[in-house]
C-alpha cells in the first residue's frame, strides 16, 4: 500500500513538474520570436507544443535517468524507500519553485531546481560527503559561462548582420547575397545540436565526422532553397497606410528642415545679443537642438522602411525555423527534469530498471504541451518584449547564438543552461545597440532568480523529505 501510494504521489509530481517545464522553458525557444513579432504568442505556443511534444515522444527516453545518478558520491548506498521519497519531495520542489517563478515571469532553469531539490535531500539523507560536489560546482559555473559565452556570440553575430547587411546602401542586396549562407549556417549548427543532444535515444551511433557531413549535406540544401526564395523578392506594394505613413514622414522632414533654420538663425541672434537675452536664446537653441536630434533619426529611418521591411521579413522566416528546431530539442531534453526522478522513484521502489513505457513519454510530453499552452505566455513576455526590444534580425541573432552556445559547449564538455544561454544572448543584443537599450531591473531580477533556484528548491525539499518520512519510513 506505501508503494502505491509513493508511486502515485511520483507520477503527480511528474506531471506537474512536466506542466511548470513546458509554462516556463517555452521561452528558450519561442521567447525571441514573440518579441521580434515574427510570432504571435498563440503561433509560438502552438508550434512550441507540437514541436515539444514531438521531440519528447521521440527522441526523450535517453536522459529519464541521468538525474540523480550524477549527484550521488561515487560508492554511497542509501535506503531504497529513503531516496524515492527524497526524489518524491525533489519533484514536488522543483515544481513549486518554478511555478513561483513563472507567476513572476522569470525564466529559471528547470534543470538546476531538480539540481538543487536533489541537493538537498542527499544533505539530509547521507550528508554532505554523500553529495558530488564536483557536479554541484558545474551547475554554479553554468550561471556564468552560459550567459557570457552566448552574449558574446549574440553582440559578435548581430554586429555581422548590422554591418553587412541592415547598414548597407542597399540592404535587399546584401541580404540576397548573405542570405542563403546565414541560412546555411543556421541549418548546420542547428542539425548539429539535434544530433547530438536530441537524438541519442536512436542509437544512430555519428561519430563527429559523420555527423558533421549530414550537418553540411543539409546546410548546403537548406542554403540552396534560400538563395532560390530570396531571389524571388515580393513586389512591395502600397497601401493607405504606407501612403498615410509616407505623408508623415515629409512633414517631419519638412519640419526637421525648418528647425534647421531656426537653429541657424538663432545661433547668429544669439552672437550679436546682450548677455541675458544671449542665455534665453542659448537656451531655446539647446531645445531646438535636443528636438532635431529626436526628428531626424525618425526620418532618416522611415526613409528606408520598405526595404528594411523586406530584409526583417527574409529573417523571420529563418527565425521561425530556428525556434522549432529548438522547441523539438528542448522537448527531447526537458522530458528528464520530470520523468528521471519519477523513474528513480520506480526504480527504488520496485527493483525495475526498464525503460519507462512510450505512454510515460507521451503524457510528459502532452502535460509539457500543456504548461505551454495555459501558462507559457507569462515568461515569453519577459524574454520576448521586457529586456530588451527585438526585431527579426535581432531575435535571429540571439537564437541563432543560443544554439550554437549549446552546440559549443556540449561538444568542449562545459556546463551549460538553455534558459540562460538565451537570456545572455538577449543581453548581448541588448549591449550591442547599447547600454540604455537593456532593462537593467528586469536583467536584475532574472539573475536574482537564477542564484536562489537551487537553495530554494534543495530547502523545500528537505522540509519536503522530512514530511514523507515521517509518513512512510518512521511512521
Amino acid at each position: 500500500m506505501e508503494l502505491n501510494a509513493v508511486l502515485i504521489l511520483g507520477a503527480i509530481a511528474s506531471g506537474y513538474m512536466a506542466w511548470t517545464i513546458g509554462a516556463n522553458d517555452v521561452a528558450n525557444a519561442m521567447g525571441t520570436s514573440v518579441g521580434s513579432r515574427s510570432l504571435t504568442i498563440r503561433q509560438a505556443l502552438i508550434i512550441a507544443a507540437v514541436a515539444n511534444l514531438m521531440g519528447a515522444v521521440l527522441v526523450g527516453g535517453h536522459v529519464t535517468k541521468t538525474i540523480q545518478s550524477g549527484l550521488i558520491a561515487e560508492g554511497v548506498t542509501l535506503e531504497p524507500m529513503e531516496l524515492a521519497c527524497g526524489m518524491l519531495a525533489s519533484l514536488f520542489a522543483a515544481a513549486i519553485w518554478v511555478t513561483v517563478a513563472t507567476y513572476l515571469k522569470l525564466p529559471v532553469s528547470t534543470t538546476h531546481a531538480i539540481v538543487g531539490g536533489v541537493v538537498g535531500v542527499l544533505i539530509l539523507i547521507g550528508g554532505f560527503e554523500t553529495v558530488r560536489w564536483s557536479k554541484v560546482t558545474e551547475v554554479a559555473a553554468s550561471w556564468v559561462i552560459s550567459p557570457t559565452l552566448a552574449g558574446l556570440l549574440a553582440y559578435a553575430v548581430f554586429s555581422l548582420v548590422r554591418a553587412r547587411i541592415i547598414q548597407r546602401p542597399d540592404p535587399v542586396r546584401a541580404t540576397r547575397a548573405w542570405g542563403p549562407f546565414i541560412i546555411a549556417s543556421v541549418f548546420a549548427v542547428l542539425a548539429l545540436v539535434i544530433l547530438y543532444k536530441g537524438l541519442g535515444d536512436l542509437n544512430l551511433d555519428l561519430d563527429a565526422g559523420a555527423a558533421a557531413i549530414l550537418a553540411a549535406v543539409m546546410a548546403a540544401l537548406a542554403g540552396l532553397m534560400g538563395w532560390v526564395l530570396i531571389r524571388r523578392e515580393p513586389a512591395l506594394r502600397v497601401d493607405a497606410r504606407t501612403l498615410q505613413r509616407a505623408m508623415r514622414d515629409r512633414d517631419r522632414a519638412q519640419v526637421a528642415r525648418g528647425l534647421a533654420v531656426a537653429y541657424s538663425g538663432l545661433e547668429q541672434a544669439a552672437a550679436a545679443s546682450e548677455t541675458g537675452l544671449r542665455e534665453d536664446i542659448e537656451e531655446i537653441s539647446t531645445r531646438i537642438s535636443e528636438l532635431r536630434g529626436a526628428v531626424e533619426p525618425v526620418v532618416d529611418t522611415r526613409r528606408h522602411e520598405p526595404k528594411y521591411f523586406l530584409v526583417e521579413k527574409v529573417f523571420a522566416s529563418i527565425q521561425v525555423i530556428s525556434a522549432t528546431c529548438v522547441a523539438f530539442s528542448q522537448g527531447a531534453n526537458d522530458v528528464a527534469n520530470a520523468i528521471g526522478p519519477f523513474a528513480s522513484i520506480r526504480e527504488q521502489l520496485t527493483g525495475t530498471d526498464d525503460s519507462l513505457p512510450l505512454w510515460v513519454l507521451l503524457m510528459g510530453g502532452a502535460l509539457i504541451a500543456t504548461g505551454i499552452a495555459t501558462w507559457g505566455w507569462r515568461v515569453i513576455q519577459t524574454v520576448g518584449t521586457e529586456i530588451t526590444q527585438l526585431t527579426p534580425t535581432r531575435g535571429f541573432s540571439a537564437e541563432f547564438a543560443c544554439a550554437a552556445t549549446v552546440l559549443l559547449a556540449s561538444r568542449l564538455g562545459l556546463p551549460i543552461s538553455t534558459t540562460h544561454c538565451l537570456v545572455g544572448a538577449v543581453l548581448g543584443i541588448g549591449l550591442a545597440r547599447g547600454v540604455q537599450s537593456l532593462n537593467w531591473r528586469v536583467a536584475r531580477s532574472i539573475v536574482v532568480s537564477w542564484i536562489v533556484t537551487l537553495p530554494v528548491a534543495g530547502v523545500l525539499a528537505i522540509a519536503l523529505t522530512v514530511l514523507f518520512r515521517s509518513i512512510w519510513v518512521t511512521g
